[in-house]
């Protein structure tokens, strides 16, 4: 029975680390805008925190802001790690430094000022498995990033 709970934790593990298609995507996503990563579709919305598993909110000059797919705007949305470190968004210098390490029931959903370098591992809200992602580009009206969905 142990060994069933060890082998289940590691395939579960595994199984986040496995690509649903071959190479990263990448998507533009403006501010009000969301994607739903399983698709690629953008959706638009005020916001569209139903409809997508991750949007963008206006944030200021500093950046945008990051959110994930919840059924009401007044839930927390989906688990995510964004890779805190002393309170700041830690930074990578491409997708395939971004860790496969998934989130917790209990993170935080919001990323306040998304930043070139950003990476996240988000638990999908409308599609299935787990996106890792890195924030390629970003300016206080978007973000630019590259993903993977993983099963």
């Amino acid at each position: 029975m142990i060994f069933a709970l060890l082998f289940g934790a590691c395939s579960a593990e595994e199984g986040a680390r496995t690509p649903k298609e071959d190479g990263p995507k990448e998507a533009t996503i403006s501010t009000e805008e969301g994607i739903v990563f399983s698709t690629g579709e953008l959706v638009e919305g005020h916001p569209p925190f139903s409809k997508t598993d991750l949007y963008v909110v206006t944030n200021g000059p500093e950046g945008p802001q990051l959110k994930t797919g919840a059924t009401k705007i007044t839930e927390h949305g989906s688990p995510v790690n964004w890779f805190m470190q002393g309170g700041i968004a830690r930074k990578w210098d491409s997708l395939d430094q971004v860790p496969h390490t998934l989130p917790t029931e209990d993170s935080q959903d919001t990323l306040q000022h998304a930043k070139y370098g950003n990476g996240f591992l988000v638990e999908n809200f409308l599609s299935s498995g787990y996106t890792r992602g890195f924030i390629s580009a970003a300016t206080p009206d978007s973000v630019t990033i590259q993903y993977e969905v993983h099963e």
